[in-house]
């Protein structure tokens, strides 16, 4: 349709795939960052960290 041979869609796909986790990371850290912002402009702290409330459940008997 567009022109591009078997070995173009195939260099086109690899590149693809090898971009795709930095493009994902870049998002998932601008996000962090955009939390800390509004964080700090509005005084927020952060929770507290709940550490072992599901280690301290019982599990249920077999």
């Amino acid at each position: 349709m567009l022109g591009f041979s078997q070995a173009d869609n195939a260099l086109m796909i690899a590149l693809y795939i090898a971009m795709d986790s930095f493009g994902t990371a870049c998002n998932i850290t601008g996000d962090g960052a955009i939390a800390q912002i509004v964080a700090r402009i509005f005084g927020l702290k952060a929770a507290p960290h709940r550490q072992g409330i599901i280690a301290n459940q019982k599990l249920p008997t077999i």
